[in-house]
């Protein structure tokens, strides 16, 4: 059973290789995405970040979220000249930065309006470009080795392609999977 709110959490918690990764994820994709995210006087609350499960908390808006979403086994795996048949594991990771403000198309007095092309435009700059900062710096983490925190070994990194979300409800996000083959049968 998870920690309720009347309790106190203890740190003590085994087996936290796959939350440590993710955390580590995280950090890396937050700091490189800092400067395109700072509180200004038409977004005052900034990007919120956090770690989460599965599908994540799609409901929380201007927040950059990685998620474990599966780990399984890669059999016959050969490393070190052995062969074992659970030798490295493969944790798939969902990275997700959704944000407000897309323009909307909105109804008054039984009148439709749709929103205008050159606000739309203004905005899918920013979200292009927030989104290119993210995969960019991912891309970078996976290239140089810095995907899992020191001390922890990775022998394969896939990065998959960033897809942009659909437009919905005045949110827009980008998407992508980190996929990381971790040596634990090998150990």
């Amino acid at each position: 059973m998870l920690p309720n709110g009347d309790c106190v959490v203890s740190e003590e918690v085994c087996c936290t290789n796959l939350y440590d990764i993710a955390q580590h994820i995280l950090s890396g994709l937050y700091e490189g995405m800092l400067e395109c995210f700072q509180p200004t006087q038409c977004d005052p609350g900034g990007l919120l970040a956090y770690v989460t499960m599965g599908d994540g908390d799609d409901l929380v808006l201007d927040a950059l979220t990685v998620a474990l979403t599966s780990v399984d086994p890669s059999f016959n795996t050969v490393a070190r000249n052995e062969t074992s048949p659970f030798g490295l594991y493969r944790a798939t990771f969902t990275i997700r930065l959704l944000e407000s403000g897309w323009p909307m198309a909105y109804e008054e007095n039984g009148e439709i309006f749709v929103p205008d092309p050159v606000a739309q435009n203004a905005m899918a700059r920013h979200a292009y470009a927030h989104g290119e900062r993210m995969y960019r710096r991912l891309t970078y983490m996976a290239s140089h080795g810095e995907c899992v925190p020191a001390g922890m070994s990775c022998s394969k990194v896939e990065v998959s392609a960033l897809r942009a979300m659909n437009p919905q409800g005045g949110s827009i996000g980008w998407e992508t999977t980190l996929v990381l083959a971790l040596p634990w049968g090998m150990q």
